[in-house]
């Protein structure tokens, strides 16, 4: 079975989340709380 986020990240972060997928470093960032 394959993982949906390949990149999880605290909510602070959301920022480096949306710089890594339009990097295209990852797909699907999952931000936790």
């Amino acid at each position: 079975m394959h993982a949906v986020f390949d990149l999880v990240l605290p909510l602070e972060r959301a920022a480096d989340g949306y710089a890594a997928t339009d990097k295209r470093r990852a797909t699907k960032v999952m931000l936790t709380v």
